[in-house]
């Protein structure tokens, strides 16, 4: 059986104002913390009420955007009946994301050239692409599955599978939101210098213009492209007596090119401004976009199924499996607060580790009413009250997700958040573990320069 196909999306996203066009200002513990002993001391309200700030972020939009995309697919899939037991499914998908990741109506967007450490124009000169980057054609995506009888109560299934993704970028953090088209600037204070570091009163900097000092700039990495995903699972069905299934299964998954976002102009730790140990001092951070993260899944998952019979089905599913990426743990693909040319250091247990899952779902159809076991000849209105009622129930159990240590202050000094140092294992004996305590607090420090 030959099947084929197409689909067309036209992506349209209209931007008429940032995220944080009247400032945002954030407290830490900057300026009340001990200096001689940071951990567990300050107090961010405290910060607050001096009116200093650790760090004001403004941005705006001049005018509106129009972001475009085009999502092309084709595709063709064929089962083939080999043997009377065995079965093949053969299929190729062709992606292609036109303009992607979006381009604007009237070429209102900067590329920022890593090279010479400017903003420039797209759909010209050195970027001659309206989405600020070469288009991604290689988004081929084949897949294949397979069943066999082994006999008439055995079957085995397995199957391979590439998806390519268009993941959506917000406009805070696409090439639109780049000077001059939009005033995106950012002070981080100096946590050694009190007196010099601008107040709550100042407010935020206000200025677009391209060369102004502070401004934040995005770029994409000329070699960027779309994600893709490959998953695979072999699985074996056997028929049960009395009405039960059981699977068993293995599963993969792989994803690769994930996007993430580095950081290029992050401050070196040290005393005095931040802006001074910036690669370029006159900008403030500059986020490329690129395809540098990775994730992989491996999970062995046993299911068994009672078909509906004498009123009751239930579903009993098990999965024993691990998570491992290199992604930010907590949010936006920032690559996490640790130096941007070290990202391979965020390799651990991804966030959505569950390492055990158990669920149990079931109906119960009571055996009460016209028909049933229990008052089987009722009239209509005493079946209406006890008849037709169901009993359905879900338990569901798994292991926790894993906890990523950030640092309570800025104890580096480059106007950003950062992991805390692990001394040690940090794992308490499960005696000692408690709702207040369930992990040893003091495997972990605030970093230093």
């Amino acid at each position: 059986t030959l099947k084929l196909g197409f689909d067309v999306i036209r992506r349209r996203t209209n931007a008429y104002q940032a995220q944080w066009n009247r400032g945002q200002f954030s407290f830490s513990t900057n300026y009340t913390a001990n200096p001689a002993s940071r951990p567990n001391t300050g107090f961010g309200a405290a910060d607050l009420l001096l009116g200093k700030p650790a760090s004001i972020l403004l941005n705006g939009l001049e005018g509106t955007r129009g972001l475009r995309q085009t999502d092309w697919g084709y595709y063709f899939q064929d089962d083939w009946k080999l043997m009377r037991k065995l079965t093949l499914n053969l299929g190729l998908r062709y992606e292609y994301y036109q303009g992607y990741p979006q381009y604007e109506v009237r070429d209102r967007m900067m590329q920022f050239d890593v090279a010479s450490g400017q903003p420039v124009q797209i759909n010209s000169g050195k970027y001659p692409w309206r989405a600020g980057i070469p288009p991604d054609r290689n988004n081929l995506a084949p897949r294949v599955g397979l069943a066999l009888q082994i006999n008439d109560a055995t079957v085995v299934r397995a199957a391979f599978g590439v998806y390519y993704v268009a993941t959506t970028i917000a406009i805070a953090h696409t090439l639109s939101s780049n000077p001059p088209y939009f005033l995106n600037s950012t002070v981080s204070n100096d946590e050694g210098n009190f007196a010099g570091a601008r107040a709550l009163t100042d407010g935020p900097l206000r200025t677009a213009e391209r060369g102004a000092p502070g401004q934040n700039y995005r770029g994409i990495s000329l070699d960027f492209g779309n994600p893709y995903v490959q998953q695979w699972n072999l699985a074996l069905q056997r028929r049960l007596p009395l009405g039960h299934q059981l699977t068993m299964a293995y599963v993969g998954t792989k994803g690769t090119g994930v996007i993430s976002q580095q950081d290029i102009n992050q401050a070196r730790p040290g005393d005095g401004a931040v802006a001074a140990r910036r690669r370029w001092p006159e900008r403030g951070s500059i986020l490329i976009r690129q395809n540098l993260s990775h994730l992989v899944y491996h999970g062995l998952q046993a299911t068994v199924v009672r078909r509906f019979a004498n009123g009751l089905q239930y579903q009993a599913a098990y999965t024993w499996s691990h998570v491992i990426d290199n992604e930010d743990k907590g949010g936006e693909g920032a690559m996490g607060p640790i130096p941007f040319d070290q990202y391979w250091r965020l390799r651990s247990n991804g966030d959505t580790d569950l390492r055990l899952m158990m669920r149990v779902t079931f109906g119960y159809e009571l055996p009460v009413g016209r028909g049933k076991s229990h008052l089987a000849s009722a009239n209509k209105v005493v079946n209406g009250l006890v008849g037709g009622w169901e009993v359905n129930g879900v338990l569901s159990l798994s292991a926790g997700t894993p906890l990523s240590a950030g640092a309570g202050s800025n104890s580096l000094n480059n106007g950003s958040g950062t992991y805390a140092d692990r001394l040690r294992n940090g794992n308490l004996p499960v005696g000692q573990r408690s709702v207040d305590r369930w992990f040893d607090i003091d495997a972990f420090a605030i970093p230093g320069f």
